[in-house]
Order: C-alpha cells, then structure tokens, then sequence
C-alpha cells in the first residue's frame, strides 16, 4: 500500500493475539466496508498496519440459545439476515436489511459495524435497545462481556469477539433508518423504540437514538415504566418535551454539531412511538 502501510490477514485467533502484542499501533478492521467513504490509505497513519478479521473461522460463528443468540464479530451481516426473520429481533432484522445494499452485506461485518470510530452506525440502536452485550478478549482464555451501554472503545490487546443479543417478545418493536439510503451523512441515524405492558401496565420500554451522538435515557424510561395504559395526552406531552431538552442537551457535546433536522426527526419518531401506546 501506499505510504509504507501494510495489511495483514489473520487465519485464527491465535495469530490474532500473536500479531497484537508485536505489531505496535495495530488498527483492527472486520471487512473495512464501515470506512468505505474515505479513502482506506487515509484510515491509516504512517507506516501502520491494519489486521482484518473476517476470514477468521471462530469469530464467523453464530449460535442460538433459547433466551439469546450470539453472533461471532466477524459475521457478515448477510449470514446475520440468513438467520431468518422469525428468528432474530425483528428491529435488528429491520436494521440489518437497511444496511448498504447486498453486495455489501456480504462482505461487512457486524464487529465493524459497531466500533467504527467516527459514529454510531445502523446497528449500534437496535442492539443499544436491546441490552446487547459485547465479548472483549485479550487472549485466548481470557475474556470479558460488557453491555452495549458501556462500550466506548477497544481496549489495547483486545478484540471484540462475540455480540450476545437477548431474544424476547415485544408488544411494540419500532425501527427508522434516517438519512440517504445511499450512504452515511450528517443527517443519517437509527432509532430503536421497544415496549411491553402486563396487564395494562407499561412493564418496559426502551428508546435508542444513535447517529454521531448515541441516546439512551434511564430517567426518560423510567419516567413510563409503571404507568398504566393507555398514555395519558398529559404524560405523553410531557415525555415528548423533556425527550426535546434530553436531546437538546445531548448535542452540544457532539463533534461535529448534530445536523438540525435529526433533533425534529427524533421527537416526531418519539411522538410516532407514544402514539401507538396512547
């Protein structure tokens, strides 16, 4: 390549955890397809070396249980899709057949599709929702599972091995792709909205927004867990403005700035979602 850079293909985990602990400043790619949109040589600093991991047999893995299923990180989302509708979450479903189209389906990773860098990607919301968690190895014996909600960056001398995602029944599943359905932009995002009543009773909800920023508020949750269906006008006007100000908030921090129209696009698909509780 290009400036002295250099690409290694590992063959198994052990080679993996060989090449991490004597390649300083490795970069871990799945498939590369997340960094798509600028020119690969440009991902890389100088003289550095990028390891890609989807042809590695243990982290293609997937494996149902009856509660949840595990998928390998180096999974390509078209085996993912493969798994079939009934028997995935249907907004990861939803989610994973938005994504790019076929072609790059079968090539992009759901390991790559989580820790890019620069943002949030399609499936960061639906698995945020859906308390996900993620396997860290730092050798072959050694691991560690995280939630989703916790996750901000590859440790050194890791990788994400495996995506554990909980299998359970929702009375309403809720997923919007935003943005060009063509490729990332400032104005794409996803946002994931999950509930389920007992007896009249919102038992559970949850309320993903992810993009350059990634939103998920325990108080907003919590604010409907408890209460009795359907939705008061009253409440449900309350949870939309305070969503407004969570969000408002959430934004500031963000770099670079949140696209305006992704603030509106959030409460319209807030209001969207209460409306169907109301």
């Amino acid at each position: 390549m290009a400036n002295d850079n250099h690409v290694v293909y590992a063959k198994n985990l052990t080679d993996v955890f060989y090449y991490l602990k004597t390649i300083q400043g490795l970069k871990i790619l799945g498939s590369g397809t997340a960094e798509q949109h600028l020119h690969f040589s440009e991902q890389l600093a100088l003289d550095q070396t990028a390891l890609f991991l989807r042809n590695i047999e243990e982290l293609k893995q997937i494996d149902k249980k009856e509660r949840y299923i595990d998928f390998g990180s180096a999974s390509t989302l078209s085996s993912m899709i493969d798994v079939g509708r009934k028997k995935l979450p249907s907004v990861l479903y939803e989610a994973l057949i938005s994504t790019a189209n076929p072609l790059v389906r079968n090539i992009a990773t759901l390991g790559g599709n989580i820790c890019s860098n620069e943002r949030k990607m399609t499936l960061f919301a639906p698995l945020l929702a859906l308390d996900a968690k993620l396997e860290f190895k730092s050798s072959m014996q050694d691991s560690l599972f995280i939630p989703v909600s916790k996750f901000e960056e590859i440790k050194p001398l890791h990788i994400l091995s495996r995506i554990r995602v909980p299998i359970e029944d929702w009375d309403v599943a809720i997923f919007k792709k935003l943005g060009p359905a063509g490729g990332i932009t400032s104005e794409s995002a996803s946002f994931t909205f999950l509930a389920q009543s007992e007896k009249g009773i919102l038992s559970d909800v949850r309320i993903a927004f992810c993009g350059i920023v990634s939103l998920r508020s325990d108080e907003l949750e919590n604010r409907l867990i408890g209460t009795r269906l359907p939705l008061s006008p009253k409440l449900r006007n309350e949870v939309l403005e305070a969503a407004a100000i969570d969000f408002f908030n959430q934004s500031g921090f963000s770099d670079p700035p949140l696209h305006p129209i992704l603030h509106s696009q959030y409460v319209e698909l807030l209001e969207y979602a209460l409306d169907m509780l109301s």
